[in-house]
């Protein structure tokens, strides 16, 4: 194997091959020395799945107790891994997909979770996975200290992954508005509106990532101002519509028309209902509803977003804010997603002097998310 190139060795990184680098861009998103994380090929098709390390991190060993691996593929390493791991990578590698997870690894007597996506072209069939241990202590034996502090470790990783994928979004968005200054087939219509979906997609999924890294670094600006918070609901609602409508759902709105103020920043604030609103839209069958309450109680201002969806289990709702977190049965609903739009939704809440909270019945029953604001008096108008 030809000596391992500067850039990649400054890292820490392990390659099976130069040629698997995947440009420069790979070490500054791997390269925190203290963070599990590896880059797989997917190799076998469905009946024999496999895959291939090309890549480790040095805190890889320590999380998998595997060393060596590189150019070495998981059944070869551990032949009684889990079929589980083998469906998620190759489902990613397959549809390009991102993914969260957390399972149990019974041939490394741990369980992990953590998040993967693809890289490079589909055919190539490569995926980044950045995980921790999180195996609960077993009976009489002290919970293990987290390496490091795991979640600016998180925090950090998604800010460098925003801005390296912020260059490759603005071009393809500048393209995108020059074809559609020329006339183009009706083919060519549906391509480009697809495309324009995607972006939106993509860039909302970024920004998202964006706010990660702000929130654990404390730059986060908040404006203060009065905010009118039927107002900021509308508009939370306006910009769902469009999930709203292709899924059949009836949104109401439950308020007594009495003005509910509070200080704070009016973006903000619209992002914490409209990442609520698009949560129940996603995990809510087809013709579900969802019901808004606003209300003042005891000198708060108080809006519950309820659904009648897929329900949360009651050993899940203390971590549902969790950053990267999904629940079991939100995870077999495929939606897709880090699970970071809640996370974001509590800091935001937070940052306002407020609290919100997460209730559900159980699965299948439905589940509701309350937000609980400082409130200012109401304003006289007349």
């Amino acid at each position: 194997m030809s000596e391992l190139p500067a850039y990649f060795a400054s890292a820490g990184f392990a390659l099976a091959d130069e040629s698997d680098a995947h440009g420069e861009w790979l070490p500054g998103l791997l390269g925190s020395r203290d963070l599990a994380a590896c880059v797989v090929q997917v190799t076998g098709d469905d009946d024999n799945l496999d895959y291939r390390f090309l890549a480790v991190s040095p805190a890889f060993a320590d999380a998998t107790s595997l060393r060596d691996v590189a150019g070495k593929s998981m059944r070869s390493l551990r032949p009684d891994h889990e079929q589980y791991w083998f469906d998620l990578l190759a489902r990613i590698a397959r549809s390009g997909e991102p993914s969260a997870f957390e399972h149990a690894a019974r041939a490394f007597d741990r369980r992990f979770h953590g998040f993967a996506f693809r890289v490079g072209c589909p055919e190539a069939r490569q995926v980044v996975v950045v995980f921790e241990d999180c195996t609960p202590a077993r009976p009489g034996e002290p919970a293990p200290a987290p390496p490091g502090n795991v979640d600016v470790r998180l925090e950090r990783f998604g800010a460098t992954l925003a801005h390296e994928l912020r260059g490759p979004l603005a071009a393809l968005s500048n393209g995108l508005h020059i074809l559609n200054g020329r006339q183009a087939q009706e083919e060519s219509r549906w391509a480009l509106a697809m495309m324009e979906r995607q972006l939106a997609r993509l860039s909302g999924f970024i920004d998202d990532l964006l706010d990660v890294g702000r929130l654990g670094s404390d730059n986060l600006r908040v404006e203060r101002e009065p905010v009118d918070l039927h107002h900021v609901v509308s508009e939370s609602i306006e910009a769902c519509a469009s999930g709203i409508d292709a899924r059949r759902h009836e949104v109401m709105i439950d308020w007594d028309g009495d003005q509910l103020l509070v200080r704070g920043d009016p973006r903000r604030l619209t992002q914490v209902f409209t990442n609520l609103l698009t949560n129940s839209i996603k995990y809510t069958a087809p013709g579900g509803h969802i019901r808004i309450s606003l209300a003042r109680q005891d000198g708060m201002a108080v809006v519950e977003v309820r659904d009648n969806g897929v329900g949360i289990a009651s050993h899940e709702l203390p971590h549902v804010f969790d950053y990267f977190k999904q629940c079991s049965i939100h995870q077999n609903q495929a939606r897709g997603g880090l699970g970071i739009g809640l996370s974001i939704v509590r800091n935001i809440v937070r940052m306002h002097g407020g609290t919100v909270s997460a209730h559900s019945d159980g699965p299948g029953e439905g589940s509701v998310f309350i937000v609980r604001l400082p409130a200012m008096p109401a304003v006289n108008v007349g």
